[in-house]
């Protein structure tokens, strides 16, 4: 019953308090509330923001595309507006016909656009399903309905207001005198300006989908520091009499029983798995060292292993020795295993094999470095990582472990067998979560192949319908300047010399896009640097290999008009001119 800003006041005060009464271990921390839609949605709205934007943009490209074709049915259409407007036609009328055509093209093109939107969400739930937070939820209902007859209309009354006054006004009987073969330079302009807007706009989304796909290559570079392939991971949801010597001892005819599954090579728990978004951290000292003030005292990610757990996942042993059966004892000496991360960042270009860190006020001695890995994500900053035995462990880390168990086999074929010998060791311990560690790792990455995918087609989708945007104006153009380029040739104007000018005219719009599309993206891709990895959002080869890109096709497509303006017979077309 209280605003999110009283509610923070409230916990900071606490905090303050703790602070006060135990500043060893409240010292530079904070509380901070998040509402539980925010925290269930926050990674997503982003991302999610920057596609609506993208179908904002494609639609602009395709209203702009309309709205060009428009223009050139209007041109062809001119005699048939003016022969209307001498027998008695109002103009208004003439624009309200117009108008209910493109109305009835945008309503066809809506419904077919509902359509695939259906096709499309199901191949949504079905590729991206729980990894996307409530998408069971999204459906298409009325309001979506709504949404999108609002779009059609708006969209056919704005793009085509403008080629309807663009065909009924002119001189009367201007068409009717010259043969249907008016075009004026506003029309040309204004075609002009379209194509100009086209390009800029694709460049735009083509420059963030760019951005998105390097940032994505990169990312799948990642190395995570586990080898995932041939490993299962289910997690263990273990009774509460389970505990101290009754765990271990369960653990001990556990692991034997799995290791005699046919196709299993190791198998360990841990009490979070990596890259699933579980984290448990702690401060440390180190034994022999200047006590730090409280703020200052180092931390880890802290973690309860079993001794087969290394090799489970996969991870190279760097120096000493790992964990045994002999150290996953209550009795036995405390001993942790470290990983790389914690070696380079606390004893630098040395050996910490032998080196003694207290935890919790307890001693530990570092008994080896296994390999490095990544426990959040893959592009998050990898914490150094302390590995306490099962037994040795604080209670509160030894609750429901993650079981891998690496195998030399498809993971999934042992899945039964696995199962099967957890329930006959006790049938009280439930399993969860069971998949191949594999999919741990892509379930990472599933986001940014989400967006990455989604904007990269709207990137496609506008890239062609900006070069059909081109090659029709250009086309149009060249025909409607058959006469005037063969008046040239007769003149002694060169075939080089018309394909030149026919391709510097159609070229011009294209690199006015090119330039505004620039500025556009220089402002808009600022927006993605939360979304990148290792990338900046003014990325030189993207910004260079775009515009570079569109220019060669841009091109590509005026060149088929320009030559078959340069290959046409001047005297043939005069004579039937």
């Amino acid at each position: 019953g209280v605003t999110l800003a009283q509610a923070q006041a409230e916990v900071d005060a606490l905090q303050a308090q703790l602070v006060a009464a135990y500043p060893e271990s409240n010292e530079g921390y904070r509380v901070r509330l998040v509402p539980l839609l925010e925290d269930r949605t926050g990674g997503v709205r982003a991302p999610l923001l920057m596609l609506l934007g993208a179908v904002g943009l494609v639609l602009l490209i395709a209203c702009a595309n309309i709205a060009n074709l428009l223009l050139v049915r209007g041109s062809v259409r001119r005699r048939e507006v003016e022969l209307r407007t001498v027998l008695g036609a109002a103009r208004a009328r003439i624009v309200r016909q117009l108008l209910v055509e493109n109305l009835v093209l945008a309503g066809i093109g809506a419904a077919l656009g509902m359509a695939v939107a259906a096709l499309g969400l199901r191949v949504l739930r079905v590729s991206v399903g729980a990894r996307l937070p409530r998408l069971e939820l999204v459906q298409l209902d009325g309001r979506v309905f709504l949404f999108a007859a609002a779009v059609t209309l708006g969209a056919a009354l704005l793009f085509g207001l403008l080629p309807a006054f663009q065909i009924a006004r002119g001189p009367l009987a201007a068409g009717l005198r010259a043969g249907g073969r008016v075009t004026g330079d506003g029309a040309r302009r204004l075609r002009a300006a379209i194509v100009s807007s086209e390009v800029a706009i694709a460049l735009v989304v083509l420059v963030g989908a760019g951005l998105l796909v390097r940032s994505l290559v990169r990312l799948e570079s990642v190395d995570p520091g586990l080898e995932a392939a041939g490993a299962l991971t289910m997690e263990l949801l273990t009774p509460p009499d389970l505990q101290d010597e009754a765990l271990a001892g369960y653990y001990a005819v556990l692991f034997e029983r799995i290791a005699a599954v046919p196709g299993v090579e190791a198998a360990g728990t841990l009490d979070v798995l990596p890259l699933s978004g579980g984290f448990n951290g702690g401060p440390f000292t180190i034994v022999g060292r200047p006590e730090p003030a409280p703020q200052h005292r180092p931390s880890a990610e802290l973690r309860a292993a079993s001794p087969g757990v290394f090799p489970a996942l996969g991870l190279p042993l760097v120096s000493g020795r790992a964990l045994t059966a002999a150290d996953d004892r209550a009795d036995a000496a405390r001993v942790v295993v470290i990983d790389e991360t914690t070696a380079q960042r606390h004893w630098p270009g040395a050996d910490p094999v032998g080196a003694r860190i207290a935890y919790d006020g307890e001693p530990f001695e570092v008994v080896g470095v296994v390999g490095g890995l990544a426990h959040l994500a893959l592009d998050a900053v990898r914490e150094p990582t302390i590995y306490f035995p099962n037994a040795q462990a604080p209670t509160w880390m030894r609750d429901d472990p993650a079981l891998i168990v690496r195998t030399s086999v498809d993971a999934l074929s042992v899945k039964d067998r696995v199962t099967a010998a957890i329930r006959e060791v006790n049938p009280r311990v439930a399993i969860a979560d069971v998949r191949p560690l594999e999919s741990v790792v892509a379930g990472t990455l599933a986001l940014p192949r989400f967006r990455t995918l989604l904007l990269a087609t709207f990137a496609a989708i506008a890239f062609l319908l900006a070069l059909i945007g081109i090659y029709g104006t250009v086309s149009y153009t060249v025909e409607r300047r058959t006469a005037e380029l063969s008046v040239r040739m007769a003149l002694g104007a060169s075939p080089g010399g018309v394909l030149a000018l026919v391709l510097r005219d159609g070229l011009r719009p294209v690199l006015a896009g090119i330039v505004l599309g620039l500025a556009g993206a220089f402002a808009l891709t600022r927006l993605l640097a939360g979304m990148l990895f290792e990338l900046s959002p003014l990325d030189p080869p993207t910004f260079l290999a775009v515009p570079l890109l569109l220019a060669v096709v841009a091109g590509a497509a005026t060149l088929a008009p320009a030559r078959r303006a340069a290959a046409t017979s001047p005297m043939a077309v005069l004579r039937t001119d």
